[in-house]
């Protein structure tokens, strides 16, 4: 499963570019004003019935994580290679089996053997990172369930940020005694609900630059502790007040780090992979490889002090896991993360024992067409509603 660099200039002509470009804001923005549209539409139903508004916007939430699968498919069609550690017995299943030594699974019968009821934290390399974090959840049938925990300058913005909000993500000002009573009161209407729910956040809070890795060099020597080359220090009191507010309702801390095909270490991943680029240019990674690490919410400390040594240490073995990858273009798979940091990344994990587990590589697309289909005919609805009345009654 190794990969070798592909990074190559491929732009497209001024033509192709322009197709592109069209598809793209046909697609992703056309698709989002309809759902933002249908989102306001049935706004009056909050006022009779809010459990029921609720589903109807997890319902669009769907719409828009296939949105996002069925641009990337057309437009920077990426496979993702699943690996895991030995926290987890299994991770991609193909029900009826015998497709499990394909190189590349079949979509359409691929599902993720993960909880419905999470918290999912991940390393944060390109902005491309939360749509990447969709596909997983649409594995795993949770596409509409994802409440992201974002800056809250977002919010405001036109149909994306009306959309968000209906998505009940959270956003932060990133003060915390701006954000803490509001931040805590959604954090408790989540876990107060019995529909899945997949919390989504990335602990370092912004993406790996030259700029933001020199700021996490300087407080981690204020602090006293390593340095890291591939990851920003981790910002632990949002995720701890989130770990406390979720402790009887989410079942696993899913751990992910990311790592992106052509990258060797010497570039930040945003230097190399934008949206525009990978969307309207046709430059983006083949392949995006998930490492998987599972933690049992009883498992996590509920003391603050011992939960900040719980996360630097999560992310100094995934810093060992980038450079791990950066060398070999791949994840190691199986084993425990713990003991195999006890060597140098530049090593070959050894022991073909310890690895229980094999790369799963799964192709970014839907699983049917056909699941468009509702969206694409919903607004059709009045007017053959209308149609139909005028062919009864007219």
């Amino acid at each position: 499963m190794t990969t070798s660099a592909r990074l190559r200039s491929n732009a497209p002509h001024t033509l192709a570019w322009a197709l592109r470009a069209a598809l793209f804001i046909a697609l992703c923005g056309g698709h989002s004003v309809l759902l933002n549209f249908l989102q306001f539409l049935f706004l009056p139903l909050w006022l009779i019935d809010k459990q029921l508004f609720r589903r109807w916007c997890h319902q669009t939430e769907h719409y828009f994580a296939l949105t996002l699968v069925l641009v990337t498919q057309l437009l920077a069609p990426t496979d993702v290679v699943f690996t895991h550690d030995d926290s987890m017995a299994s991770l991609v299943q193909v029900p009826g089996g015998g497709a499990n030594q394909a190189s590349v699974l079949p979509s359409h019968r691929v599902e993720l053997d993960l909880s419905p009821r999470a918290i999912v934290i991940a390393n944060h390399q390109v902005y491309m990172d939360w749509i990447y974090l969709w596909f997983v959840a649409y594995y795993a049938r949770c596409s509409g369930y994802i409440k992201i925990i974002l800056k809250d300058s977002l919010r405001d913005i036109p149909i994306f940020g009306w959309g968000m909000q209906f998505f009940r993500f959270i956003f932060l000002k990133r003060n915390w005694a701006q954000d803490k009573q509001s931040f805590l009161t959604q954090i408790s209407e989540t876990a107060q609900v019995h529909s899945p729910f997949w919390l989504t956040l990335f602990p370092e809070g912004t993406t790996i630059t030259t700029t933001t890795l020199a700021k996490s060099h300087a407080y981690a020597q204020t602090a006293g502790v390593p340095l890291t080359r591939h990851v920003l220090l981790p910002r632990a009191t949002g995720l701890y007040h989130v770990c406390q507010g979720l402790r009887q309702s989410a079942d696993y801390v899913y751990d992910i780090t990311m790592g992106l095909e052509g990258l060797t270490g010497d570039r930040f991943p945003q230097d190399v992979y934008t949206i525009p680029r990978m969307y309207l240019e046709g430059f983006y990674p083949r392949q995006v490889h998930m490492h998987v690490r599972r933690y049992p919410i009883a498992d996590v400390p509920t003391d603050l002090e011992k939960f900040q040594q719980w996360i630097l240490q999560r992310w100094q073995e995934k810093d060992w896991l980038m450079a791990y990858f950066y060398r070999h273009g791949e994840f190691p798979h199986g084993g425990s993360v713990a003991q195999l940091c006890q060597q140098p990344p530049m090593d070959r994990v050894q022991p073909p024992k310890l690895l229980t587990s094999t790369p799963q590589q799964v192709a970014v697309h839907l699983r049917s067409w056909t699941e468009m289909i509702p969206l694409w005919t919903l607004p059709l609805t009045p007017w053959l509603v209308g149609k139909a009345w005028s062919c009864l009654f007219g």
